[in-house]
């Protein structure tokens, strides 16, 4: 993960990568790599953004990659 790759201070970027092997044994292990970008909005609020991509999805037999985008916005009370 890096700090700061760009001009904002307390923005955060990472990619992180793994394998999941399923317990069902005819199923493939799965290849993920996944990026995120996190802006620290203000001292309560931060809005992340990622991007997963699966290969092969074990669930998704008839795709050779699945992506997964997702988006969460963080209130701190």
């Amino acid at each position: 993960a890096l700090r700061s790759p760009f001009v904002r201070q307390d923005d955060f970027f990472g990619v992180s990568g793994g394998i999941v092997d399923p317990s069902d044994e005819g199923l493939d292990p799965e290849y993920i790599i996944e990026a995120i970008y996190r802006l620290q909005l203000s001292h309560t609020q931060q809005l992340s953004v990622g991007l997963q991509a699966i290969t092969p999805p074990a669930l998704a037999p008839d795709e050779s990659t699945v992506g997964v985008f997702s988006i969460r916005w963080r209130f701190a009370f």
